[in-house]
């Protein structure tokens, strides 16, 4: 049987069945996993398989908050420093450069309000 992480779809369903499971476990209900926490799951490499998938569902549901989405911080796994890259690529902006540089960090576009201002202070912005 091939591991979890060949198995994307494997991967939606089994995080929703023991979502379910959890809940009812845990006297908890949730708004099931936001969009980002699905992506984090689909990028992740699982290497303890299902186990880990289970126990990472368990804590999540435990640590969300009633009638809110499962996040990716309840989920406690690694999010990667960039956006999670998509099926379909995008094309850039007119009249943004695509040299070479130092790509502008989500976690900072995140903490300006969504603006890529400059930020002089932060590691990997540049202007």
């Amino acid at each position: 049987m091939p591991a979890l992480r060949e198995r994307a779809q494997d991967i939606v369903e089994l995080a929703d069945h023991f979502l379910q499971r959890f809940s009812r476990r845990h006297g908890r209900q949730t708004q099931g996993f936001s969009d980002r926490a699905r992506e984090v799951m689909l990028a992740y490499a699982w290497p303890g398989n299902v186990r880990e998938l289970q126990n990472t569902v368990e804590r999540a549901v435990i640590l969300t908050g009633e009638n809110l989405p499962v996040s990716c911080s309840a989920l406690g796994l690694p999010v990667l420093d960039r956006p999670i890259a998509s099926a379909t690529p995008v094309p850039p902006a007119e009249g943004v450069s695509t040299g070479p540089s130092v790509p502008l960090r989500a976690r900072d576009v995140h903490l300006s309000g969504g603006a890529a201002a400059e930020n002089t202070n932060s590691p990997g912005v540049t202007s």
